[in-house]
């Protein structure tokens, strides 16, 4: 298992830590791989702290990054997020 975090840049403003965990989990599939997320505000980004059940560090990333990208167009479609920094612990 690994604790992937992903930083995702919101320069247009702040969005929900409510919502965002909300379509996180609507939008996991058991394929996914996601065991449990934590998610944090902060004024100009939004941090996923992602466990992943997987043997691959790559695999790990490439899923959070994933589940990142299909959380935030479903939240922001029409903001300019970009992730920012990974960090695999």
């Amino acid at each position: 298992m690994f604790l992937v975090v992903v930083s995702v840049e919101t320069p247009n403003g702040q969005v929900a830590a409510s919502h965002l965990h909300q379509v996180l989990r609507d939008s996991s599939a058991g394929v996914d791989r996601l065991q449990h997320a934590h998610l944090e505000v902060r004024e100009d980004a939004a941090v996923f702290s992602l466990f992943l059940q997987t043997d691959d560090r790559s695999a790990a990333v490439r899923q959070a990054h994933q589940l990142c990208r299909r959380t935030m167009a479903a939240v922001a479609p029409d903001t300019a997020w970009r992730m920012r920094s990974t960090e695999v612990l």
